[in-house]
């Protein structure tokens, strides 16, 4: 890769397999000890609500309570039925506009994409007034249609791929029997995968020839995790950096 220095550095990186991750292993593990997949669902909803619970982004800063659908206690007075594709749902902090987030967790094995008819009530019924933001949480990718419908979606759906799941350094093997004690280990720094050690490689190369580039990566592997580890290394210690994030509403 050569660039002038008046020219943008364009870093294609390919997302690595995750499937030999401690969170593909605590998956599996969850889907050969549940009782079949309707109880390997409800087990990885109770984890993911204890992890938005716990997590230093989602937890205290952006969420004050996450429910089990059944369990979140205005669902019938707003008229809800039992099953109607929203796993989760969130109150947002006053500092986060408040509000209600909806969510849905979709654990399917790392060689089948999820279906886009199984995406299509949560989108129909999170686009409702009663909430105000979004969450899709899969453990596989996306087919093209779904994920086509998902950035069409308005409001913004965020969505929380595995890649973003396995950077969390959270000890998934260690609760799986006990998802609703389920928290962060705070003493340890996430460190890249080979795959974002890779990119932040080729963002250093490409510094050497250029003074501006552009990182591409897919979607759900990282980037703005990627992107701090960038500026941490090539701004410098005495140096000042802007790093814009969209706000998810």
């Amino acid at each position: 890769m050569t660039a002038s220095p008046a020219s943008a550095v364009h870093m294609t990186v390919t997302a690595r397999k995750l499937f030999d991750s401690d969170f593909y292993l605590a998956l599996e593990t969850l889907r050969s000890e549940a009782g079949g997949p309707a109880d390997t669902g409800h087990r990885f909803e109770r984890l993911m609500r204890r992890a938005f619970e716990t997590h230093h982004e989602y937890g205290p800063e952006r969420f004050e309570r996450v429910w089990l659908w059944l369990e979140w206690p205005e669902r019938k007075a707003l008229g809800y039925d039992i099953d109607i594709g929203v796993d989760l749902v969130a109150q947002q902090t006053p500092a986060y506009g408040g509000g209600l987030c909806a969510i849905q967790c979709k654990n399917f094995a790392e060689h089948r994409k999820v279906p886009t008819k199984e995406i299509n009530s949560f989108l129909a019924t999170s686009g409702s007034e009663d909430f105000v933001s979004r969450i899709l949480v899969v453990t596989s990718d996306l087919e093209k249609a779904g994920w086509t419908k998902v950035k069409k979606a308005s409001p913004r759906c965020e969505v929380i791929g595995p890649a973003v799941l396995d950077s969390w350094d959270a000890p998934w093997q260690e609760f799986l029997d006990r998802p609703d004690e389920f928290t962060f280990d705070r003493t340890k720094r996430h460190k890249p995968r080979s795959d974002q050690r890779d990119a932040l490689d080729a963002v250093a190369k490409g510094y050497q020839d250029g003074s501006r580039g552009r990182l591409v990566m897919p979607c759900g592997t990282g980037k703005s995790l990627v992107a701090m580890w960038a500026a941490e290394e090539n701004v410098g210690q005495a140096a000042r950096c802007c790093i814009w994030c969209r706000r998810s509403r």
